[in-house]
């Protein structure tokens, strides 16, 4: 334990084996472990009043097994690191568990790789994953079907002017009381639960940024399961998976002057199934034959509603209100 200077500095290799703890009761600037080499927290428990990890420039951190949190309302794992790709990425947590008391848990502020394919994120206060510059984050393993590790609790928030791709392979990533992802950059997901129980499941507010959905769950209750904001465009493209919205009158898909592109999938909505103001909405592909099958669109109300934008409709099936 240490208090008035960071509790371990690493520049080559540090490996946390054991059950014992290492902690700091600083309640500013220091950090139970500022690392620039390669760190390992395999066991036992990494403890900050203030921040856990400042993971350098030149730093890898891996996350395997160990508990790693913060008492107060500060980030866990600051991370500057720059390394990239799944290899070797900058911050790799394959298990454990990486928790704040209403801070971020991870701070994402370089143009590394941020890759979880396990383990608990969780935090009750601030975003799960706080992304602040160009680097991609990447959560599950390509491949893997999980829908429940890494187990993601709490908003992966990439709403800077310059964020990174944010990939969701597998896994579950719940905004309990906001958004479940929302980012300036363009958002791929191949498999996992996605969900918000307040807000937006996924939502881009960049008119270059796009969303694309290859499969997956991904649910909300009262507001736009996937959306774009009203004021910019962007563009979704859905070719499998399942878009639930559970309640209200709001569009499941919404893209209010952007693209929306639907080639596959299931989409079942409370309230509208797809909507455009002034976008374009194209269901389906007019290269091949027709499938009267997928996409399938199931609403409350409007299957599809295009106020003064362009409706293509090639393939699937739609159901509307009654």
């Amino acid at each position: 334990t240490a208090s008035v200077v960071d509790t371990i500095t690493n520049s080559g290799t540090f490996t946390k084996s054991g059950a014992s703890t290492i902690s700091n009761t600083a309640t500013a600037t220091y950090y139970v472990l500022s690392n620039t080499g390669t760190a390992n927290l395999n066991e036992g428990n990494i403890t900050a009043s203030y921040r856990a990890v400042n993971n350098g420039t030149a730093g890898k951190l891996n996350v395997a097994g160990a508990t790693v949190l913060s008492t107060t309302a500060n980030t866990v794992i600051y991370n500057s690191g720059t390394s990239t790709g799944t290899a070797t990425p900058a911050v790799n947590i394959s298990s454990g568990t990486v928790q704040s008391t209403g801070g971020y848990v991870i701070e994402h502020a370089s143009s590394g790789h941020v890759y979880i394919t396990g383990g608990v994120i969780t935090t009750t206060g601030k975003d799960a994953i706080y992304e602040s510059s160009t680097g991609p984050v990447t959560i599950g393993a390509t491949g893997s079907t999980s829908t429940t590790s890494p187990d993601i609790t709490g908003m992966i928030d990439g709403t800077s002017n310059s964020a990174g791709l944010i990939t969701v392979n597998s896994g579950s990533v719940k905004g309990t009381t906001t958004n479940a992802i929302y980012s300036n950059g363009s958002i791929i997901v191949n498999g996992g639960n996605i969900s918000s129980t307040k807000k937006y499941a996924i939502i881009t507010s960049s008119a270059s940024a796009k969303i694309t959905i290859n499969d997956g769950n991904i649910t909300s209750a009262n507001t736009y399961t996937v959306t774009t904001t009203n004021v910019v465009g962007g563009s979704i493209e859905i070719n499998g998976g399942n878009i639930t919205k559970t309640g209200g009158t709001n569009a499941a898909v919404n893209n209010y002057l952007g693209t929306t592109i639907i080639n596959g999938g299931v989409i079942n909505s409370a309230g509208t199934g797809v909507y455009a103001t002034s976008g374009t909405i194209t269901i389906g592909d007019n290269s091949n034959g027709v499938n009267t099958e997928s996409p399938s669109i199931t609403s409350a109300t409007f299957g599809v509603q295009v106020t003064t934008g362009t409706f293509n409709f090639y393939d699937g099936i739609m159901k509307g209100y009654t």
